[in-house]
């Protein structure tokens, strides 16, 4: 079946955001720089914003969106062909996922390879579920109940300390690690205290909810054949932008207006600006999604968006890459960036390599099928390596 370019495009954008912020947090070390190239702080506070409003937990949810997309149709075209044992494939699959993303956070500690796979055994159980079922738990796990918990207890009880569960003292250790430690000192500590630190973070923070409930979107987006046939869904994508806006702009007035209100304490009004700020991200997601199909549609914009099929078809390969030569850029065993670039430097420095990674990917799938992460998954899930990699002249 023939590939749908479009969405190689829409996952290489997505892939793109999750580089420039990873990126401008010097990915994932949160240190200062001591010894910056140049000050250039109009510039850093224009980078950050940008980020702050374009990319930051957008470039996840679009990534993950699109993960829930392609399982839908990986099932669909599995049943369609009458292929049986599809979920069983897929869970091994799943499994072999896991492990790559486990050695993938050994290196780069902020993958999000393994939080994909645990929430694809999850998918894998509620697939079958019907329409309506499915959008009520997407709308579920997107609300972020244990925050709104929280939040009712914070206005009940103007005493209420929210817990930290973040270990202050392993995350400076963390950064000391990643700043002047060896390569070695850095796989031992992701390999055990680190992962289960952020794992623990994630399910506290909510994010493996989000993870779930952005799949689930993309689930349902498959089911709406929305994404497969842009070309005769102008309307579908225009509504959606323009109900999409209301809400955000709804909703971003009233986060607004929460730390003015009387009765609410500075914290109650932080957690609930935080989780408006969430279902604000929401609706940006959509805006973004939309406004990409769309501009694609138009030939100018499609052949420019085009550029990032390649990338985005040997997405695993191109997430795992990116993120090893960002730690070699940027902490202290390599070149030690972080302690040079700013915030617009480091943000310029995501760019080079999205350069990089660009022609590496339009280079490489000129001679081969799959990128070479992506075959290696392949080769494991079907048991075997006759598969083929390098094309045929």
């Amino acid at each position: 079946m023939k590939r749908l370019e479009h969405i190689d495009a829409l996952r290489g954008f997505a892939l793109m955001l999750i580089l420039l912020l990873h990126a401008h947090s010097r990915f994932a070390l949160h240190i200062e720089p001591s010894s910056e190239l140049i000050k250039l702080v109009e510039l850093d506070n224009l980078a950050s914003r940008l980020v702050y409003f374009l990319i930051r937990n957008k470039a996840f949810a679009i990534f993950s969106l699109m993960f829930g997309f392609s399982f839908f149709l990986q099932m669909d075209r599995s049943q369609k062909s009458g292929k049986s044992g599809f979920s069983t494939f897929f869970a091994w699959r799943l499994l072999i996922l896991l492990i790559i993303g486990y050695l993938n956070a050994i290196v780069f500690r902020s993958d999000i390879l393994t939080k994909y796979a645990i929430a694809g055994f999850m998918i894998l159980l509620l697939y079958r579920l019907n329409t309506r079922l499915i959008a009520a738990l997407a709308v579920l796990a997107l609300l972020q109940i244990p925050d709104l918990v929280r939040i009712f207890q914070g206005l009940a009880d103007p005493y209420f300390q929210v817990p930290d569960f973040s270990n202050k003292e392993l995350w400076e250790e963390i950064n000391a690690v990643s700043a002047g430690g060896s390569f070695l000192q850095l796989l031992k500590m992701n390999m055990w205290p680190a992962l289960i630190e952020i794992w623990k973070l994630n399910f506290t923070g909510g994010r493996i909810l989000q993870i779930l409930g952005y799949f689930l979107i993309g689930l349902l987006l498959g089911r709406s054949r929305l994404l497969e046939d842009i070309r005769n869904n102008t309307r579908p994508f225009m509504i959606l932008i323009a109900v999409s806006g209301v809400f955000y702009l709804a909703i971003r007035f009233l986060r607004i207006k929460v730390f003015s209100m009387s009765g609410i304490t500075e914290q109650s009004a932080g957690m609930i600006s935080d989780l408006l700020t969430s279902y604000m991200n929401f609706f940006m997601v959509l805006i973004i999604i939309s406004i990409f199909v769309l501009l694609y549609r138009i030939n100018i914009f499609g052949s420019i968006l085009n550029l990032l099929s390649p990338y985005g078809r040997m997405s695993l390969t191109s997430y795992i890459f990116q993120g090893f030569a960002g730690v070699i850029l940027f902490y202290g065993f390599g070149f030690g960036l972080y302690d040079y670039l700013g915030d617009f430097l480091s943000l310029t420095a995501g760019f080079l390599i999205l350069s990089l990674m660009l022609v590496f990917s339009h280079t490489w799938l000129r001679y081969y099928n799959y990128g070479p992460v992506e075959w290696l998954w392949r080769a494991a899930a079907f048991r075997t390596v006759d598969i083929p990699f390098r094309k045929q002249k």
